[in-house]
């Protein structure tokens, strides 16, 4: 199965035979593993200066050469490319039950969306985004040095939260937390409100070795209106590492299952046996970078439904908007050093800023 990445333009992933995700084609024009792994010891000096100060790896300042003209915001609203075809129907459904069943759908059907080899640019304190996803409007703002806020605005309904990427690396791999929520409320003649955390994702082949793609841990699910508790279990029965050393499992590393229930003390049952628990309300089962159902019925196939466009740019822009920033312009334009220059420029200003915040806070 392969599937093409339209944020990273030219990057095409293949499932593994276990269900991971793996890069199987880079850019044209340059191969972006090759080159990272080429600046290791240079990354490694700067990641591991920063590290010693306290410093998350998103704060550190990446070479252009390896870095993405997608920032931070775009990141964090690039999921709900899916929501005009998922959520904006959900205006008309009563049911709760069925309801809550596509709004996980929706959730397992973005995981893919935004997969790529380049670490995103981090946006600037007050850097805004003013966009459009298809008829949806997009706002977005990085309201402090780590957290990016966001606001999808439907036909009826609306999506915000906000989002922290916290990256830690390891000798041959990375995790990427994703802090934060996201809520959606519906309004209409069935007005609802749910609200859900995001998941962690595992990066293998970072020095050596397959660049390899997957996700990790569990997505809890509230629908605040109807008191209903849901839980994505992601590989749900992986057996750890001494477990894999004396079984196989039969299911793939991109399996996902679901449970809804009005019983919010079963989040937190990390067996397996939850799921022939009588407080059960519904099942669901799938694969992230397939599909997702319940009783044989598929809510998201990935083969049948295509993501809206990717973000646009709307027709007016403030002039805080990532598409006025320069380094970035530079970059599109192919103008690396001059985008290099830049974005130290606008970082040296960013870090004073970051010490008169700092002087006039312990002053209050």
């Amino acid at each position: 199965v392969f599937f093409f990445n339209d944020t990273a333009t030219t990057e095409i992933y293949t499932r593994s035979i276990v269900g991971s995700v793996r890069c199987v084609q880079e850019t044209e024009d340059t191969d972006f593993i090759s080159l990272q792994r080429s600046m290791g010891f240079t990354l490694l000096k700067r990641v591991s200066s920063n590290l010693i100060h306290g410093k998350s790896l998103m704060d550190i300042s990446f070479p252009i050469t390896i870095s993405d003209t997608n920032t931070l915001l775009d990141i964090a609203v690039m999921p709900f490319r899916y929501a005009e075809d998922f959520i904006q129907p959900l205006v008309q459904y009563s049911d709760p039950i069925e309801r809550f069943k596509k709004i996980m759908a929706f959730i397992v059907a973005t995981l893919h969306i935004g997969i790529s080899q380049k670490k995103p640019s981090n946006s600037l304190l007050g850097e805004t985004l003013n966009a459009r996803i298809g008829n949806l409007k997009v706002y977005a703002e990085q309201i402090t040095p780590t957290y990016s806020a966001f606001l999808v605005v439907g036909n009826e309904f609306r999506i915000y939260g906000s989002k922290q990427i916290v990256a830690h690396t390891y000798t041959n791999s990375a995790k990427v937390d994703n802090l934060g929520k996201t809520i959606i409320e519906i309004n209409g003649p069935y007005p609802g409100k749910y609200q859900y955390n995001y998941q962690a994702v595992e990066i293998e082949g970072t020095v050596i070795g397959s660049r390899v793609f997957k996700f990790a841990g569990n997505i809890n699910i509230k629908d605040l209106t109807n008191k209903l508790y849901g839980q994505i279990r992601i590989n749900p029965y992986k057996s750890g590492f001494l477990g894999s050393l004396f079984s196989s499992s039969e299911f793939r590393e991109d399996h996902v299952k679901a449970f809804i229930t009005k019983n919010k003390a079963l989040l937190k049952d990390k067996s397996a046996s939850v799921f022939e628990s009588d407080e059960i309300l519904s099942v669901m089962e799938g694969y992230w970078i397939e599909n997702f159902g319940s009783n044989g019925c598929l809510y998201w196939d990935i083969n049948r439904t295509d993501p809206a466009p990717a973000i646009n740019s709307s027709q007016t822009v403030l002039p805080s908007d990532s598409r006025k920033r320069k380094d970035l312009l530079a970059m599109i334009d192919g103008k690396l050093e001059e985008a290099e220059t830049i974005r130290e420029e606008l970082e040296n200003q960013e870090g004073k800023d970051s010490k008169l915040r700092a002087v006039s806070y312990t002053h209050l």
